[in-house]
Order: C-alpha cells, then structure tokens, then sequence
C-alpha cells in the first residue's frame, strides 16, 4: 500500500470546501475516506498480498481502521479504504506516523516492496453525501458479514452534478417504495481525480444477492420510478450529465485489512482466523 503524504497541502483546500459537510454529519458511516487503488502486476499477486501483511501489522501502532479488496471483475487491482469521521481524524493520522518512532522508516521500507509488484497506483479522499445515500445507517451493522463490494466510480459533466444528484434521489426513493433494504452510500471525491466525480458503495454479504429473486417484486422499478415516461425522462437525464461509469467488483481479503474493533470481534473466524494445526498424522511422519 503506497504511503504518501504529499498531498496534505491539496487536502487543506478540499476540507475548507467540505467543512460544512463534517461539522453538520451525524452518526453513520465514514464521512471521510481515503482510498488507495493499486494496479497490481500479473502474476505478483501473492507476492503482494504479503508485502501487505506487513503494512497491517506496521499500522497497528497507529489504530487506523482500513480494509483491503482484491479485484474480482476490471483491472487487476487492490484497493484500500481508510474511514475517517473527519479531515481532523486523519491529519492526527499522518501526524502520529511522523512521530512514532521508526514507523515511517518501516512503511518507507515496505513502500519500496510494493512498488515490485505494483504497476501504478492513485490516491483519493472523498465525503460522504448522505443526502444521496440509500439507508445509510445500515452500512455499520452490515461491515463485520461483508465479503464483497461493488463500486461505481461515475464522472459527471461540469456544473451537472445538482441534475445528477437529483436523478440519484429519485432513484432511492422509488427504491424505498419497491422496500429495498439493501443500503447505498454515495461519495463525493473531492480530491485526486479531475472533475466532478463520486463514488457509490454496495456491500454484499454473498454474491448470490445479484441472482434473479424466487419470488418477483411486488412493484418493479420502472412503476416504483412513477411509469415509463418518468423512466425516460431519468434515463435521458443520466445520459446526458453523466460522462463515464465505471462498475467494479472487488473482495474483501482480511490479510490486508485492519477492521474496527467491532467488525473484528463480531466475526473473529474471518477477520481474524487462527493458523491451521498440522494434521497429526502428518507431523508424526515428519518427526520419523
């Protein structure tokens, strides 16, 4: 996981615009991410996975909370999410790596590492936008049984975004009709891309939630929508505002994770699984 701190000064300008935003965000998910995307090379992925391992164990002197993901659909890449409830919360962050004693000589060290195995890499900080999430208290309780995320990574035309935003809660409220209790949190990114552009996050606890249901909905989207000519209308606004979608398939892998207590002691088997004992017959050969 590439450690840079460059960007603070960039960061400053990103919290005045979102100062807002932090002062006013009640209990929830993260109001503040910083996300590293990581190309990763062919053929090194286990030699990342380990270099990782050891970021996750450097970090425990410093008690951030970050999960890692493995790409399961698009490039071959590795993604980590560190969750912050303010800009606050993560300049202490940086600061307490300066200042623990030999942490940043270490991460300098696993940096170089990674870099064998990495193809190229970007970082970005994003805020919530609850007013354009979907049940977004749900998200804390759900973490510790996640095991998949899907990501949409969505660039809109500039001075579009209030049209796109509008088109998005439309979309969640036709979802609270259809009772959908699967929670979408949307981000704004604010800094490490160009133009306007957000993040949605969907947890998955399985895959098979993406299967076709047994039994049909009782209301479809388009009549939850208000019929077909509502559902135009908000397709030809999405295709007229929103420049690129990218959809994006990633997995939860604990090895590079450092979950927050709650989510490691409600699932201890997968956040933390203890090595597996040698079968008996096995060591009892070796010692022959």
């Amino acid at each position: 996981m590439k450690r840079r701190f460059a960007f603070v000064i960039a960061l400053s300008v990103a919290l005045a615009m979102a100062a807002p935003l932090i002062a006013q965000a009640p209990q929830g998910p993260p109001v503040v991410l910083r996300i590293y995307r990581e190309e990763v090379k062919q053929g090194r992925n286990a030699a990342h996975e380990k270099t990782e391992m050891g970021f996750a164990r450097a970090y425990a002197k410093t008690g951030v909370v970050y999960y890692g993901m493995d790409s399961v659909s698009g490039p071959n890449e590795a993604w980590f999410i560190e969750r912050y409830e303010s800009y606050a919360a993560l300049e202490k962050l940086i600061q307490t790596v300066d200042n623990t004693p030999g942490l940043a000589a270490e991460l300098a060290q696993l940096d170089a590492q990674d870099g064998e195995q990495r193809s190229g890499s970007r970082v970005l900080i994003a805020t919530h936008n609850r007013g354009a999430s979907y049940l977004p208290d749900r998200v804390p309780a759900l973490m510790a049984k996640t095991r998949f995320v899907q990501v949409q990574l969505i660039r809109v035309r500039p001075g579009r975004q209030a049209e796109y935003l509008a088109a998005v809660r439309a979309v969640n409220a036709a979802q609270e009709k259809m009772k959908n209790e699967q929670p979408r949190n949307l981000y704004n990114v604010v800094s490490g891309t160009t133009g306007p552009t957000y993040l949605a996050f969907t947890l998955r606890t399985s895959l098979a939630a993406l299967d076709p249901p047994a039994t049909p909905p009782a209301m479809t989207f388009p009549q939850a929508m208000g019929g077909d000519e509502a559902l135009a209308k908000y397709n030809k606004t999405i295709s007229d505002v929103v420049l690129s979608q990218e959809n994006l398939l990633l997995r939860i892998n604990p090895k590079m994770s450092r979950p927050a207590k709650e989510v490691l002691d409600a699932d201890k088997g997968f956040w933390a699984p203890k090595p597996k004992a040698a079968p008996a017959a096995a060591a009892k050969k070796t010692a022959q």
